[in-house]
């Protein structure tokens, strides 16, 4: 059972639906091991433009986690990995999927990773999206040859169906392995010198959409149940606050966490 900073219980619903604790499953000294490797690779700038920076940090990714499973376990499903992003923003986690993919093949030559959906409120922001996607299919690779669902408002993924930019009319929100997503930052960051006040992650509704855009990403992940959740941060959500409901003082990602 995990232990949670003094207060963050009473913040949680009444129901939870699951409780997550930490289990090694690689050495920890073979693990730091790697780390420090990683850490010390240096990239050339040159590389980064041309691409090839991330092809070859993809190449490396697997060479580590080999060594790291040893014969214990493979790198992965030696299948199709569905992916959903809420809030996409610049989608440029799709390029990183590509270049994953490549690499894995060596190791899992049944692996590919497939987007279902991508969501986000900004029109310029979609059409950048559905254009990044046309593209990679158009680059050749066997797996990225489809554009993906594109909904207009993470608050809608809780649904079984919502409005599909791509496809003009309602298609249905499906569970994926992999959920990317993160909230409108507006209302955590320290760069807004008119933040919300006190916790974020206990209110319905704040001025920069911060609330919003969590209710529904919770939304999604109760209804639909994704197997990863990657979550992107933001400076400021995990700074403590004392707030008459909290004397004692926790962060809105340790409530985050909590859920």
């Amino acid at each position: 059972m995990d232990s949670y900073p003094p207060g963050l219980s009473s913040l949680s619903q009444a129901k939870r639906s699951r409780t997550l604790s930490r289990h090694p499953t690689v050495d920890p000294v073979d693990c730091q091991k790697q780390i420090k490797i990683a850490a010390s690779k240096v990239v050339s700038m040159d590389s980064v433009r041309d691409g090839a920076a991330l092809r070859e940090l993809a190449r490396e990714h697997c060479q580590y986690f080999a060594a790291l499973f040893k014969e214990s376990r493979q790198l992965g499903p030696d299948r199709t990995i569905t992916i959903g992003t809420g809030c996409t923003g610049s989608a440029a986690d799709a390029l990183v999927f590509e270049a994953m993919e490549e690499a894995y093949r060596e190791y899992l030559p049944g692996l590919s990773f497939k987007y279902s959906f991508n969501c986000e409120i900004s029109d310029k922001k979609r059409e950048w999206i559905v254009k990044l996607h046309e593209a990679l299919a158009q680059h050749g690779s066997t797996d990225f040859v489809h554009v993906p669902c594109m909904f207009g408002d993470v608050v809608d993924l809780g649904a079984s169906v919502a409005y599909c930019h791509v496809h003009d009319k309602k298609c249905v929100i499906h569970s994926v392995d992999i959920f990317m997503c993160c909230t409108s930052c507006k209302d955590f960051s320290k760069q807004n010198t008119k933040r919300t006040q006190g916790l974020v992650t206990q209110q319905t509704s704040t001025p920069g959409g911060s609330a919003q855009t969590l209710m529904g990403m919770n939304a999604y992940i109760e209804a639909h149940r994704p197997t990863i959740i990657l979550f992107e941060n933001v400076d400021g959500i995990d700074e403590s606050k004392e707030t008459d409901k909290v004397p004692s003082g926790v962060s809105d990602m340790d409530v985050i966490c909590n859920q």
